[in-house]
């Protein structure tokens, strides 16, 4: 599909999925735009996914070939920056850089880039050297992540630490929660949520749902009124038959009464305004935005810890089933004194991107 006309040539462009759907990525993009506007940084937006929006400054592009067919023949951006985790969207910028000589930078959210480079070889490896050969600067959401893209042979001066988290304007509002999942929890507490897709990676579940199936089974004696909501983006499963054989298992009694796949693209910071614990199993990650945003409403957060996570949080041996369970009744046994630990995180990538992104375009 084509650009519409909008201020595609403006100095800066953002690449990256805008909402809906609401995932970390898309949300810290939507958020980041005001503080651009309050800046007077004059900018376009390349939404790559498939929402449509009317915003004066996003051009919906999906990855259509005719749009990066015409960015590379006549764009005249000075900075442009990458929000994806695609190796195709690397090579891409890189091109870009070559044929426009336009300042790249790579938003690295999680461990995609060093990964693509680690478990590499020969012409693979060669490739990713290539591109980042042609990237002006690299963002890495922890010090963790910056040191493994160093570790490539890139320049550590060009990486920048950047947790991508950028606050929402208004709070959680219980209001605004879809009727299907108010009426889950209505009669149930403690209420436990998460977000995510069933995305399995060499077998591995990414998101937890499997463990989380486990997890309810584990914690019902304890805690039998357990509720537990998962935000489920819409139309992201893969391996389609292990998500049915999951889907069958949780339509069977305890479960089918205590743990709610929500299927939406809808945005998951309301639900929050009735959450006792947060839920992040993952096998990887970047630096989770629905982390950040538990904390800064006092949500109390239970994660794995196969990355740096956020001070605050219970962490667990990624997966252990039984230490997931019992860092989880921990914080349910202990909810006060674990609500006074969520406190408000300070971060807001606002704050570091915008000189970055004045320097990049030449605007002081």
């Amino acid at each position: 599909m084509a650009a519409r006309t909008r201020p595609v040539n403006a100095p800066l462009a953002l690449v990256g999925i805008y909402p809906p759907p609401y995932g970390g990525v898309a949300v810290s993009l939507m958020r980041l735009l005001p503080y651009l506007d309050a800046a007077g940084i004059d900018y376009v937006v390349y939404n790559t996914g498939r929402s449509r929006t009317d915003h004066p400054r996003i051009c919906d592009v999906g990855w259509s070939w005719r749009w990066m067919v015409r960015m590379l023949l006549f764009s005249r951006h000075r900075a442009i920056q990458f929000s994806t985790s695609r190796w195709q969207a690397r090579v891409f910028a890189a091109l870009i850089n070559l044929l426009r000589g336009t300042r790249v930078v790579i938003y690295a959210r999680g461990y995609s880039l060093p990964d693509s480079f680690f478990r590499a070889r020969g012409l693979q490896r060669r490739l990713v050297r290539w591109t980042l050969r042609h990237t002006d600067r690299v963002f890495a959401t922890n010090a963790d992540l910056k040191e493994r893209i160093a570790a490539m042979g890139y320049a550590r001066e060009r990486i920048d630490t950047v947790p991508p988290f950028i606050p929402p304007p208004d709070p959680p509002r219980a209001a605004d929660i879809p009727d299907e999942v108010r009426r889950f929890c209505a009669d149930k507490g403690p209420v436990l949520v998460a977000n995510g897709a069933f995305v399995l990676v060499n077998g591995a579940d990414v998101y937890g749902l499997r463990a989380m199936a486990d997890l309810v089974e584990r914690l019902l004696p304890q805690f039998p009124r357990l509720a537990v909501v998962v935000y489920m983006r819409r139309g992201a499963h893969s391996a389609q038959g292990e998500f049915q054989d999951l889907a069958d298992r949780l339509q069977s009694p305890p479960l089918r009464d205590h743990l709610r796949l929500h299927d939406s693209s809808g945005d998951f910071l309301p639900v929050l305004a009735i959450a006792d614990v947060f839920l992040r199993p993952t096998t990887t990650d970047g630096d989770a935005n629905s982390i950040r945003e538990a904390l800064q409403f006092g949500v109390p957060v239970v994660a794995s810890d196969v990355v740096p996570r956020p001070e605050g949080c219970r962490l667990y041996s990624g997966g252990n089933a039984s230490a997931f369970a019992e860092a989880a009744a921990d914080v349910l046994s202990n909810l006060e004194r674990y609500r006074a630990q969520a406190t408000a995180t300070r971060s807001n990538a606002a704050d570091q991107l915008i000189p970055i992104y004045r320097n990049l375009i030449g605007n002081p």
